[in-house]
């Protein structure tokens, strides 16, 4: 939770109003890759709700001694 509100770095203390959620959910998706999408919403009358779905690991292969995953869209999301 506290790594997607840092990547989702909403402004504290704006004007709910104000607050450009589809850049928001860019910061997200840009930050961490291993979320497949979100949605932010603003929740009157003072924050943003968030919903994140993760991406799910369907394939992992060996690279190198490491290990990538790979979503069941094709996409590499992760090396661990």
């Amino acid at each position: 939770r506290r790594e997607v509100e840092q990547a989702v770095a909403a402004p504290q203390g704006s004007p709910l109003i104000s607050v450009d959620t589809d850049a928001l959910e860019a910061n997200a998706r840009a930050r961490l890759p291993r979320i497949e999408s979100v949605e932010i919403n603003r929740s009157w009358p003072h924050g943003v709700r968030i919903a994140v779905t993760e991406r799910k690991p369907v394939l992992v292969r060996e690279k190198g001694g490491k290990f990538d995953e790979v979503d069941a869209h094709g996409v590499l999301f992760a090396t661990v």
